[in-house]
């Protein structure tokens, strides 16, 4: 086509075509890889969530000699409780995914509570003492003096090579005795008959002289993977998510 300097240049009907599919296909690919957004809370909370984990347990017995189990694990939200005054969340959890460490694949499974505050996710002891299981459910009680950074399992947002712990560990320089983010990448579950939107899992660590705990958490879902390896005693656990079954929502 010639070009006259004192007339605009203009493209044929079927070039501007081509070109408005392959600029709408190209911002479409770049929509599809983009993780959609993650809500403000992202370890889900709500009564009647739950996960199912295949994997295996290693322990020795009284013998030394070492054995090894496979089991089938279910984790389930069986309680909800806002904290208004403290801005924090409690949920119920029973049968957290640790409840296997140092057993023989068939523990007694207990309540553990679950407490979302600022960011960051305490798990509390089976153990917990019944006044502190009172307050936890008063949605009144501000939770004053209840955290410890002892808990802390989880905290949000996080950044490939973030750490988060106590004030002593973190100003370690080994990664020992802290959470350590060793890596992201994008999540590729699928589960029959849930919807999962694109998102990142988040590699965990936390690392102490005689043991380790190996976590992948993706937003939306929770643990999809659970490690825990003694270094000396034979006493491992390993989980992977096999179901997620989130709560119903109610309309």
């Amino acid at each position: 086509m010639a070009y006259h300097r004192h007339r605009p240049m203009r493209f044929r009907s079927p070039i501007v075509t081509a070109l408005a599919l392959a600029l709408l296909g190209f911002v479409s690919l770049l929509l599809a890889q983009q993780p959609a957004a993650i809500s403000a809370h992202p370890f889900p909370m709500t009564p009647g969530t739950s996960w199912v984990y295949a994997g295996d347990v290693r322990w020795q017995d009284q013998n030394n000699t070492t054995h090894e189990e496979h089991v089938t694990w279910r984790t389930e939200v069986r309680k909800f409780v806002e904290h208004p005054a403290a801005n924090a969340r409690v949920a119920a959890i029973y049968g957290y995914p640790s409840d296997l460490d140092w057993t023989d694949g068939k523990p007694d499974t207990e309540y553990r509570p679950l407490v979302e505050s600022a960011g960051r996710f305490y798990l509390l002891s089976a153990d917990t003492l019944p006044a502190t299981l009172k307050r936890l459910d008063d949605p009144n009680d501000n939770l004053a003096g209840l955290l410890s950074t002892d808990d802390l399992i989880l905290e949000w947002p996080l950044g490939q090579g973030w750490r988060f712990c106590d004030p002593k560990g973190i100003v370690r320089d080994d990664q020992l005795y802290c959470w350590f983010v060793e890596n992201i990448a994008p999540s590729n579950l699928k589960f029959p008959g849930v919807k999962i939107v694109p998102r990142d899992e988040y590699q965990l660590s936390y690392k102490t002289n005689p043991d380790q705990v190996s976590v992948t958490f993706v937003p939306d879902v929770g643990i999809t993977h659970y490690e825990y390896h003694h270094h000396g005693a034979i006493a491992d656990t390993t989980l992977t998510l096999s179901e997620f079954h989130p709560a119903q929502v109610k309309k």
